[in-house]
């Protein structure tokens, strides 16, 4: 027999009869919660803090300072100079990933990638082939990413060489 300050709900098992106590019950649903959570944390990152206390607490966080003024000059021959500004509301970037964009892919310029970051605001693309670019400059530190516009577009043309007989 059940003392009166204990409780335990029946629920019916396979035809039988299974006693569930509340402590586990709400333990099952916090594991089947936190199962969940990764799924639900897919989307775009946010934090929050909550406290069961009396009193006053601050919290900071920051944000990447975002790259601005991505420049290229309106032609060019193979060598591109690209320019850009780094910034100035947040973190300090370690350094920048330069992409050149053709219109249909998208690749490292400048000589950068993810473990090669141009550590100043300016560099020179050497660019393969002929066409029409933009660029993006992407701030880097640690982990956190922050990318500036587009850069107006380049007309790249390589020159024309002569042989002489």
């Amino acid at each position: 027999m059940h003392s009166p300050t204990s409780t335990t709900l029946r629920a019916p098992v396979h035809g039988s009869r299974r006693r569930v106590r509340p402590a586990v019950a709400v333990a099952a649903a916090a594991l089947v919660g936190v199962a969940l959570l990764p799924a639900a944390a897919a989307g775009p990152a946010a934090a929050f803090w909550t406290a069961s206390t009396t009193g006053s607490a601050a919290a900071t966080t920051a944000v990447l300072a975002t790259p601005t003024g991505a420049s290229v000059p309106t032609t060019s021959g193979p060598d591109v100079a690209v320019t850009w500004e780094p910034g100035a509301d947040g973190a300090t970037a370690d350094g920048f990933l330069v992409l050149r964009d053709d219109g249909v892919s998208v690749e490292a310029a400048c000589g950068s990638g993810p473990g090669a970051l141009v550590a100043g605001t300016s560099c020179t693309d050497s660019v393969p082939t002929d066409g029409t670019y933009t660029y993006v400059v992407v701030a880097v530190r640690a982990t956190w990413t922050s990318s500036s516009t587009a850069s107006p577009a380049v007309v790249v043309t390589s020159p024309i060489v002569e042989e002489t007989p």
